[in-house]
């Protein structure tokens, strides 16, 4: 996937030329233009970049107000910024660091100095993108994880809120996952929670998505789904599981089986992350004591 990059300038010929260098410097980067501030501020909200290369001096919002908006969102906390201006005074340097700036440049430029703090850049972030990676990924199925749970279903959370949509939330146990670790082994026991990992990402469209909760629970967040889409979902999901023969070491088939609560929101008491996580949780406790291999939903709660 190609790089993206922002250049903020109220100057349309210095962002022409910013462009034109950088592409010479690597054709297949793709490069996005604001004039200021507030319209950057627009893009940013649409697209995950890599590198902003921001000019100091715009009008309506200038570039340590944006530096300070782009630090205060949590999405774009890691995001390197490059302060351009032709301004070479210390104060201005150090004002653009105190505000989160990753580099400064000073008009004019080289153009070899753009392109070489750019690759600086883009490598740091590179490499932020690899360490935030591995901090939010489950080792064992390659699913989210619950760090990344924590922060992912608050912002769901909000924009259904904001926008008057649904969100619906999954919580997937194995059925007798004890059992199956104590008769074949917890080797094949994390065997069954790897393929079980590989079904739920199969299953899931590009905006939703799975996390492995703990032990061999699993949550699973729809966006945009009311409580009839997500229960077809799970029912798929529960059908799935349940026709697949797993083969753990000893290399006898067995049948392995998952109970799913579910809920959404809106819904009934359900306002808050916690509430919504706490009634699909409940739910699911709902699904295993009515027998297990079977979805349940906080409607027939009392």
């Amino acid at each position: 996937m190609p790089n993206q990059i922002l250049i903020v300038d109220d100057n349309a010929s210095m962002r022409a030329d910013m462009i034109r260098i950088l592409k010479a410097s690597d054709p297949i980067l793709e490069i996005l233009e604001a004039s200021d501030g507030i319209e950057a501020l627009k893009v940013l909200g649409e697209a995950d970049l890599d590198l902003i290369i921001a000019d100091l001096v715009m009008p309506r919002m200038d570039g340590l107000k944006l530096l300070a908006a782009v630090r205060q969102d949590e999405r774009l906390q890691h995001t390197p910024v490059i302060v351009v201006t032709s301004r070479a005074n210390i104060e201005e340097k150090l004002l653009s660091f105190e505000h989160g700036a990753q580099d400064f440049l000073t008009k004019p430029y080289h153009p070899a100095e753009l392109v070489a703090r750019t690759r600086v850049m883009l490598r740091l972030r590179a490499q932020m993108r690899a360490i935030e990676q591995r901090a939010i990924i489950d080792s064992l199925t390659g699913l989210y994880n619950q760090t990344y749970l924590a922060g992912a279903i608050n912002r769901e959370l909000k924009r259904s809120q904001r926008h008057g949509l649904n969100l619906s939330c999954l919580m997937i146990d194995v059925d007798d996952f004890k059992r199956i670790n104590d008769t074949y082994g917890h080797l094949s026991g994390d065997e069954v929670l790897r393929t079980v990992g590989r079904m739920l990402q199969t299953m899931l469209r590009g905006y939703d998505f799975a996390v492995r909760y703990g032990g061999d629970e699993f949550v699973i967040v729809l966006s945009q789904n009311d409580p009839a889409g997500a229960r077809h979902v799970a029912e798929r999901i529960r059908e799935t599981v349940m026709h697949y023969m797993f083969f753990p070491l000893a290399g006898t088939p067995h049948p392995v089986t998952v109970s799913i609560g579910l809920a959404s929101l809106p819904g009934n008491q359900i306002k808050t992350v916690n509430s919504l996580i706490e009634a699909a949780d409940q739910a699911l406790y709902e699904a295993k004591t009515l027998g297990k291999n079977r979805v349940a939903t906080t409607d027939a709660l009392p």
